[in-house]
């Protein structure tokens, strides 16, 4: 595949990617976003119990922990009043981070969240639930009561929003519209650049840079799905979808790290060596955090501020390893260097959003909820911008060596090969083990009369006539080139070649046409070798045997014209 249609390639990838992800971003939004129905503020009046110690009037909203208790309150109730209005069909979501939960109205349980088996220290998850109320006629007592599960459970009062059931999820996607529609996009322009890019790799293995985004694309895509809750949308259980969150972030620095060692192409040895262990680190990290996981010693939740230092030496490997002056790096290694500057501001804007809901605010995230994934969004068109630039810089430095190449091996007259091509060629074809080929030598007449009598541009268009019959007859079987002046060499290589009769009936057929066309007496003296005349050949040998049957044809003709 040529450069050029490696930059096309990759563009069209690209408008695809996009118009297919915002179609099924925006479809997949407002299905159901705009049904209508009722949202009422339970917002206020709770009676609150931490452990021991009650508090009465409270707002949920404003509530606060004292720092003394922060992360050690081992049990959560919380009581309300509610209508008969808010008992008619009605759903309640409730935010619940790593702790059972119990939900009763009046003394009766209607929903209940427990681990499948007590003695095991189960992982529960952070996410929200949809609880169906049942139908009441007056008022009763909602109570909802929380027992935590790991340390720094509970943190803060949950959400809590009672809404009509019918409204109960698009109010979820109306309130996270702009990260849930971000998240979608990200997965869907991941996926598509993932699978096409991958199908293209064999071609040209500089899609592998394109793969290694796709990839990062739809992984941090995925991340961000389940840190907006949007799989629970979907089906998928709390404890899952909190699973799936942790692995993926962490899994989201790799294909980064293998970008790194793509883009920056004057990496040394020892460079690459730092990078290429940093990733081997990201590995048994991951393998280490999930063995702990999922037998329960030490879930995602309890491991976390250790990926903090793990993704903070991802960052400063990506930003400092082989950057000797940025300013003088190529433009698509500048847009990689300065967007992950920009991540990892952004991260670390994640991590105190972390260290906000868990220790400072209350447990549900609030700061970095819509604004993470338009950020990733940002950061993968930056990521396609760089590889742009890459590609831009290949296909000019690709038109620029053909260029050359042209100048060097190319005949600016006819277009054909020249001497110094066939030269090559005789190289090579000296070094096969069983040759086989066929040299036919070429000496255009009247080259010098026509010259003579109507000027060289006369002469001119006479050879590149003579060179088009060449390009005509014989590119379907070799090439073609001038040897200067009047003199051409066609030269057709294979396991089985061509009989000289049929060869020289065609190269006849299209000189006759090309004499009708352009009113020229086009005439050439031309003798044929072959390899298997001769044991243990040799091209120049080759050569020499054609160009003498070519002067002897020439010869025998000029006698003919004599007599």
């Amino acid at each position: 595949m040529t450069k050029e249609k490696l930059f096309k390639t990759f563009i069209s990838i690209i408008e695809i990617a996009v118009i297919v992800s915002l179609m099924v971003s925006f479809a997949m939004i407002f299905r159901n976003a705009r049904k209508q129905g009722r949202l009422f503020d339970v917002s206020k009046n709770w009676t609150v119990t931490l452990d021991d110690e009650l508090y009465t009037n409270v707002d949920i909203r404003n509530f606060r922990f004292s720092n003394d208790v922060n992360g050690n309150i081992k049990t959560l109730t919380m009581t309300k009043e509610l209508s008969e209005e808010m008992l008619s069909n009605t759903t309640l979501r409730v935010y619940n981070k790593l702790c059972t939960m119990s939900v009763y109205l009046d003394d009766e349980l209607i929903y209940e969240v427990t681990p499948e088996n007590a003695n095991k220290k189960q992982y529960m998850g952070m996410g929200y639930y949809f609880i169906l109320l049942p139908n009441h006629k007056g008022d009763h007592r909602l109570t909802l009561e929380f027992t935590a599960m790991e340390r720094g459970a509970i943190s803060g009062l949950p959400d809590v929003e009672l809404s009509s059931t019918e409204r109960a999820y698009p109010n979820y996607v109306d309130e996270n519209v702009v990260g849930i529609f971000a998240s979608i996009f990200l997965v869907v322009l991941g996926l598509i650049i993932t699978v096409v890019s991958l199908a293209y790799t064999y071609l040209n293995v500089d899609y592998f840079r394109l793969f290694l985004i796709g990839v990062f694309s739809f992984t941090a895509g995925m991340w961000s799905m389940c840190s907006q809750k949007v799989m629970l949308l979907l089906g998928t259980s709390v404890s899952t979808n909190s699973t799936m969150e942790y692995l993926l972030m962490e899994l989201a620095f790799l294909p980064l790290l293998g970008y790194t060692i793509k883009i920056r192409e004057n990496l040394t040895n020892r460079e690459k060596s730092i990078i290429r262990s940093v990733m081997m680190v990201n590995i048994l990290y991951n393998l280490f955090a999930a063995s702990l996981h999922f037998t329960n010693v030490a879930h995602y939740s309890q491991t976390v501020l250790s990926f903090y230092v793990i993704a903070f030496i991802n960052c400063a490997t990506m930003l400092f390893v082989g950057v000797k002056d940025i300013t003088k790096a190529n433009k698509g290694e500048m847009i990689f260097h300065y967007s992950i500057f920009g991540i990892s501001l952004a991260g670390f804007w994640l991590i105190f959003d972390h260290i906000n809901g868990n220790y400072i605010s209350r447990g549900t995230p609030r700061l970095a909820h819509s604004f993470t994934p338009v950020v990733l969004i940002l950061f993968v068109v930056a990521l396609m911008a760089s590889y742009a630039v890459h590609l831009y810089s290949v296909v000019l430095s690709s038109s620029q060596e053909e260029a050359l190449t042209t100048m060097v091996y190319k005949d600016s007259l006819t277009g054909l090969y020249n001497r110094i091509e066939s030269e090559e060629i005789f190289q090579r074809l000296d070094q096969l083990d069983n040759p086989n080929y066929m040299f036919i030598d070429f000496d255009l007449n009247g080259l010098k009369k026509l010259n003579d009598e109507k000027g060289h541009a006369a002469g001119d268009f006479l050879l590149q006539s003579f060179a088009n019959v060449l390009k005509e007859a014989f590119s379907k079987y070799g090439k073609s080139m001038r040897m200067g002046g009047d003199e051409f060499l066609t030269i057709i290589e294979g396991k089985k070649l061509p009989s000289e009769r049929e060869l020289m009936q065609k190269y006849h057929t299209i000189l006759d046409k090309y004499c009708e066309e352009t009113g020229l007496d086009i005439d050439a003296s031309y003798g044929i070798a072959n390899s298997s005349e001769v044991y243990h050949p040799l091209s120049e040998q080759i050569f020499r045997l054609a160009d003498e049957r070519m002067y002897e044809m020439k010869r025998l003709s000029k006698k003919g014209r004599e007599r």
